[in-house]
């Protein structure tokens, strides 16, 4: 997999629970948006090398996961939301296709080799024309509300902060954004693993029709019987909906995934819908979901 980051990672969360057993009990990690680059790896790592880390199930909110297929969703979640017209959703489908493609040959050639040691000006400069002009046209230019970390990113930066770090290389955001980590979950589902994927419906980059797509693509041996499952209402016990729902648990080691769209809620579902995320939380490791 690219990059150290899953190794120091791991080296960690494995040391941490060395020092202290008393915590290693029921042990999830979670985590939104780009985490989806982050916590898989860490949680195949973590099974693969055998740690002493008790890992139940992992969380992903709005994760980017699997870019080549999340990223084909985006005009339609555009068009159904009455954000551009017929004709313009025509040309970002074209548009979001080539996207698709250009992601597939990067994360060919990232699989292979350091992330950060392949940047193809040809390809950044595909990506530039045909993604992020995609993204920008109707993003942007539409004054949506944005999602990133722009005051945390301008504090890093800063040279006394980079002196303190010893760390006087320029900081990057990383070049691993079209890579997929959507094949890592397979092998934890089939070993017992339960993954919740949830998703505000508002959200668009990270969308829940994309999010739906990875998932049903997913090659584990549950693949079947979750395609097969309907969805469900998800509610409060007083009856007040929270949003839709789709589960398949393995009878024998009792890996499960779970798909929860939920409404009215965008990119950070925590912050958009605290008491629907609270009862979501609480009923996963509760496994009542």
């Amino acid at each position: 997999m690219p990059g150290r980051r899953p190794h120091r990672s791991y080296l960690g969360i494995d040391q941490f629970f060395r020092l202290r057993p008393e915590y290693n009990t029921r042990i999830f990690l979670a985590g939104g948006s780009y985490a989806g680059h982050f916590i898989p790896p860490l949680a195949a790592k973590l099974k693969q090398r055998g740690s002493v880390v008790r890992l139940q199930g992992i969380l992903l909110g709005n994760p980017s996961i699997a870019p080549e297929i999340q990223w084909r969703s985006f005009p339609k979640v555009l068009l159904e939301n009455g954000i551009v017209s017929r004709e313009e959703f025509e040309l970002l489908e074209k548009q979001a296709e080539n996207c698709a493609s250009l992601a597939h040959m990067c994360d060919l050639v990232r699989k292979a080799l350091d992330a950060n040691e392949t940047v193809d000006p040809c390809l950044l400069e595909n990506f530039e024309r045909n993604c992020r002009s995609m993204y920008g046209d109707v993003v942007v230019n539409r004054e949506l509300p944005a999602v990133g970390l722009f005051d945390e990113i301008s504090f890093i930066v800063t040279i006394w902060i980079r002196n303190t770090l010893g760390k006087m290389t320029p900081w990057n955001g990383g070049c691993d954004i079209p890579c997929r980590y959507d094949h890592l979950l397979p092998d934890l589902l089939d070993g017992g693993m339960r993954v919740l994927v949830y998703a505000g419906d508002r959200d668009l980059m990270c969308n829940w029709m994309g999010n739906q797509a990875w998932m049903e693509e997913l090659d584990w041996r549950g693949a079947d019987g979750f395609r097969r499952a309907r969805p469900v209402e998800y509610k409060f016990a007083g009856g007040r909906l929270i949003g839709e729902l789709r589960s398949f648990a393995l009878p024998d080691t009792g890996g499960q995934l779970i798909a929860l769209k939920v409404y009215g809620a965008g990119h950070t579902v925590a912050r958009d819908a605290p008491a629907e995320a609270l009862k979501m939380l609480d009923d996963f490791l509760k496994n009542k979901l």
